[in-house]
């Protein structure tokens, strides 16, 4: 879903990239459906989304003031064509034509709104929870360690919890220092990479922008 979230289709005819599920005959003919719940800064927020391979068909933010959601915006899909409307937030109307605009039937309310200059209280934090909170896909071409060391690496917070963990399972371990080192990528290494299908879009454009990548080698401290 990270990947969707801010993914930046070329054309109205890129796949939105759901699979179906295809071990039965009904399934693989019928909308994909996603719900996510989750907190920030201690506001509950539920996130729905329906689509297929090719279009959106729903996608929904809202959050708890009370016991009952507050509706953030609604994106739906009416005559072929995409309907975003708002709830409990005041934004400008040239704001909310410029978003409509933007967001194809393939791709998400959030890659859309990112092309927009303006802020968005309550829908932007979601955002940047989504962005930072959800981890990568895991596939068999992700290598853990370097996942975790790109993490962690830049996050004060996160290393304490590491460290404070491995205390707790009797590890005498004072301190995790992580070194990072960026390499070019050769062109035909780029090459191959572009036209990977299972690399997101996103990151295709920061390798095309870069061509670089990074390399982590871990330095951990114990206690004498």
């Amino acid at each position: 879903m990270k990947s969707f979230w801010f993914n930046n289709p070329n054309t109205a005819h890129t796949s939105t990239g759901v699979r179906p599920f295809k071990l039965n005959q009904s399934s693989r003919d019928e909308h994909s459906f996603f719900e996510v719940i989750f907190f920030v800064d201690n506001i509950k927020y539920t996130y729905q989304l329906e689509l297929d391979p090719s279009v959106v068909y729903l996608e929904k933010l809202s959050y708890y003031k009370t016991t009952q959601p507050v509706k953030l915006f609604e994106r739906t899909l009416e005559d072929g064509k995409t309907v975003i409307t708002y709830g409990d937030i005041k934004i400008d109307k040239a704001v909310k034509d410029n978003i409509t605009a933007l967001c194809l039937n393939n791709m998400s309310f959030f890659a859309a709104r990112e092309k927009v200059n303006a802020q968005l209280p309550f829908i932007d934090a979601a955002k940047e929870w989504m962005r930072g909170k959800i981890m990568k896909t895991i596939t068999p071409s992700l290598n853990l360690t370097d996942y975790a060391q790109s993490k962690s690496s830049g996050d004060k917070d996160l290393n304490k919890y590491i460290i404070n963990f491995l205390r707790e399972a009797d590890f005498n371990i004072s301190d995790i220092h992580t070194n990072i080192a960026e390499q070019n990528i050769p062109d035909e290494v780029l090459d191959m990479l572009l036209n990977m299908k299972n690399i997101p879009e996103e990151e295709k454009e920061r390798l095309r922008n870069q061509k670089k990548h990074k390399t982590f080698s871990d330095r951990v401290s114990s206690y004498c």
